[in-house]
Formats: C-alpha cells, sequence, structure tokens
C-alpha cells in the first residue's frame, strides 16, 4: 500500500524541482538500500530462535495530513517547494514489501520474521508457524527532506512513531505493548522523498527488534508455551485406523443434519477454524494451520458442547491434523477415498468470518483438479463460496461424503470474503500424509 512498489500514501502538491518531477523509481538498487543505524552493543544481541509472525502493518494517519514541508541545509541541501500529503486511509494495509524490509531488520538484530502468507481461511491471518504474533500501527510520521542539486538526491532525516503489540496464542493474551519513537537521518537517497518512509519502517522495526523488554517478553512467553505437550513427530506414527460411517447414499439436501453434527469449530485466542469428526470416537481432521503449533485446541461441537481437544498428529506441508476429543457416540461424516471429479456438485461447510456462523454450507462444482508438479502438492479448485474461517472444513459430494478438505483461496481485495476460488485437500492425500485409514 505505501511504497512505490505499489500504490503510495502520499501525493505531491505544488511545484517539486524539475530535477525532483519524475515519477519514483524502480525498487531500491543496492547502493540505495538502507542500513539500520546501530550501536556497538547491537552487534553483540544473542539470537532468540522463537519466530514471530507479522500479521498486520497499518496505519492511523488521517488522510491529506501533511507528513513533509521540506527542510534544508544551508548552502548545500536546497529546500523543496512543496508539501508531501498522506494519501492512505486509517487502516489501510501496508504491502508486503514493507514487511519484507521488516523481516530484514528483525534478522539484523538476531531474530526470525515468518512469512506473511495471507489466507481466505486464516482469521488474523495467522500461518500456524508460530505462536507469536505482531502487529505494528504508524500514528505518527514527520519528514524534513531537501534536494541536493549536483548529485540530484535527497537528504534530510525522518521520524516515525509505531504502536507494537505482541500476541501470544498459547496464552491467549498481550505479551508486549509499546509505542516507540524512531528517528533516521538520510543524504544523497536517488528515489525521491517517498522512500524515506521505507526506510523508516525498516528503523523503527530495528529498534524494536533490540528492545530488552520485547526481547525479554518474547523469550518468556516462548519459554512457557515450550511447556505445552509435543506432538509427536511423523516418524513415531504408527497406522492408524480409524472407524468411519460407510457410504452415504441419500442426498445431501435431503438429509443434511448428519454431515452437519459432524462438523465443528476449532478456536485458540482470537482465531478459529473448522473441522470435521470422522469418527464416532471422537477423531478429528482440520488443519495444520488451525491447531498451529500447541499441543490442544479448543473444539465446539455443533450442538453447543466444548471440549480440549489433543493434537495428535500435524503435517506442515500438507497442512493437515488429526485432533482428538473424549468424547463417544458423536456423529462422523463419510469419508469418499475415490477422487473428486471435474463438473460434480460439491458443498463446502464451515465456520466462514466468525465462529458463530459454524455449519455453514454454501454449494458449488468441482472447477478443476490441480494436479502439482513433481514433488509438489495436488489441490481440488471449486466455486463453492468459502470465507476466512472455513479453513479445515469438509467439502463434501451431493450425498454428503467428503472428499476433500478446504486450505486456502483468493479473497476480495482488502477483505477475508471469498471470490469463488476455493483450494481444497484431496481427502485420500490428507489421510495418507497422516499414516490414516478407515474401515
Amino acid at each position: 500500500m505505501i511504497d512505490n512498489r505499489s500504490s503510495l500514501p502520499f501525493a505531491l502538491s505544488l511545484f517539486l524541482l524539475a530535477a525532483a518531477c519524475a515519477t519514483p523509481g524502480p525498487p531500491k538498487s543496492a547502493q540505495n538500500e538502507y542500513e539500520p543505524s546501530r550501536s556497538s552493543s547491537a552487534r553483540q544481541v544473542s539470537t532468540i530462535d522463537e519466530p514471530v509472525e507479522l500479521v498486520s502493518l497499518k496505519s492511523t494517519i488521517r488522510r491529506g495530513t501533511i507528513v513533509d514541508s521540506g527542510g534544508y541545509v544551508p548552502l548545500t541541501c536546497a529546500p523543496i517547494k512543496s508539501d508531501l500529503v498522506w494519501e492512505g486511509s486509517p487502516g489501510d494495509e501496508f504491502s508486503a514489501a514493507h514487511k519484507e524490509d521488516i523481516g530484514d531488520a528483525f534478522q539484523a538484530a538476531g531474530l526470525t520474521l515468518v512469512a506473511y502468507e495471507p489466507s481466505a481461511f486464516r482469521t488474523n491471518q495467522q500461518s500456524g508457524k508460530t505462536d507469536f504474533l505482531l502487529a505494528g500501527t504508524i500514528v505518527d510520521y514527520a519528514l524534513k527532506s531537501c534536494f541536493w542539486d549536483w548529485t540530484a538526491t535527497f537528504g534530510g532525516s525522518a521520524r516515525i512513531e509505531v504502536k507494537w503489540e505482541l500476541y501470544s496464542q498459547f496464552s491467549d493474551e498481550v505479551v508486549f505493548f509499546r509505542t516507540k519513537t524512531s528517528n533516521i537521518n538520510l543524504k544523497e537517497k536517488k528515489y525521491g522523498r517517498l522512500e524515506f518512509l521505507d526506510f523508516a519502517i525498516e528503523q523503527a522495526a530495528y529498534d524494536l527488534a533490540l528492545d530488552p523488554d520485547f526481547r525479554n517478553a518474547l523469550q518468556s512467553a516462548a519459554q512457557q508455551s515450550s511447556a505445552r505437550s509435543d506432538v509427536a513427530s511423523q516418524d513415531q506414527w504408527d497406522r492408524l485406523v480409524l472407524s468411519a460411517p460407510p457410504l452415504r447414499q441419500a442426498s445431501f439436501t435431503s438429509s443434511p443434519d448428519p454431515v452437519l453434527d459432524a462438523t465443528v469449530v476449532l478456536y485458540k485466542g482470537q482465531s478459529h477454524g473448522s473441522g470435521f469428526i470422522v469418527s464416532r470416537d471422537g477423531y478429528i481432521l482440520t488443519n495444520a494451520h488451525v491447531v498451529g503449533r500447541s499441543g490442544s485446541i479448543s473444539v465446539r461441537l455443533r450442538d453447543g458442547r466444548e471440549y480440549t481437544g489433543e493434537v495428535l498428529r500435524r503435517h506442515d506441508d500438507r497442512d493437515v491434523a488429526l485432533v482428538k476429543i473424549p468424547a463417544a457416540g458423536l456423529s462422523a461424516v463419510p469419508i469418499r477415498r475415490a477422487p473428486a471429479k471435474t463438473g460434480e456438485a460439491v458443498y463446502a461447510i464451515g465456520a466462514p468470518y466468525d465462529a458463530s456462523l459454524g455449519s455453514t454450507v454454501s454449494s458449488g462444482i468441482v472447477s478443476a483438479l490441480r494436479p502439482a508438479e513433481p514433488g509438489g502438492l495436488d489441490y481440488v479448485q471449486s466455486d463453492a463460496l468459502i470465507h476466512g474461517g472455513n479453513s479445515g472444513g469438509p467439502l463434501v459430494d451431493r450425498n454428503g461424503n467428503v472428499v476433500a478438505m478446504a486450505v486456502s483461496g483468493i479473497v476480495q481485495r482488502g477483505t477475508q470474503l471469498g471470490s469463488g476460488l476455493g483450494f481444497f485437500i484431496p481427502i485420500a492425500d490428507g489421510l495418507e500424509r497422516l499414516n490414516l485409514s478407515t474401515r
């Protein structure tokens, strides 16, 4: 959103110096990459292994706010005869490029930022790769820029104020909250003053990553979460045979309740996903990113009963997981191992957008079968409409037998609302990756 690599938050008004009138140039070259300001002690910080995922970077600055009215260095750096105003709206999400800059800053400070992976089915955009989610909100930005005539470059200083929050999914609480101010001074940058924001964000991230309170909060919370029940590794899995019900012959629309009763909502902290019961004694299938890295997760049945589910198996590459709840005599959904066929009618079931909307049904067809490249993963594509929160929910055939599991999709821009391009894991492959079979 805020970068010459996508839409910009700025508009230049009045008249710029001739050499500054050109549109912002290509992405930063090596000679113009920003290097965060570091103290000698910063080079001695230890590495923290626990990764953090940046789930949000937004601003509360009002559209039209003047962020630069020009500055100068006498006899060297000439003032710019124009104002620079903020064009982004409060709440707009920043571009992935800015988030990559934050990842670079974290790496320089000995921390790991997990790749940002937006999905139609991940409430709050979490990836499941870490227990720790980071959000940043820019509350103020001010620039004093000037123009170096003989080198046709920009210089000046900038100040940025960012509110940072670190949330632990394991303990379901914000473990660090602080508003921090960072400053940068730059000289001879070729692509103009728009790019100062890039550098300011990177410096702010670097300052956060070195903050002793932030590092202590991350390490302390990581130590607490490491005490959780660990999920057995794949090489420890024996073949597990599930007692699944026989395939249904009646149409789903004539008798939907037995299938809907087998769908569940799984949640931890402020996020939720969907899943489905595959045996009457409480085995549930869902996505690996829904359960995350925890050994347990809360499960709510359609009738309102709630259980703490134990995560028994998780295959991150295929994004499938097996959960067990302490219950018996449950409704279970039949598994159809025969592959889905292009054009056949299907129904997607889950809790779109809000956990209170569990067992929501949408209809469509199998739009395409997407075979993987060698060594890759197969997917079923469908136009059955799904949204954020559907992750891990079943895709059933016209009789109500599971053929696939929701995992990712294309969303309408700026929302978690599906666009009719959804992708699903073939159920036979999901079972095989978890070393499961049915009888």
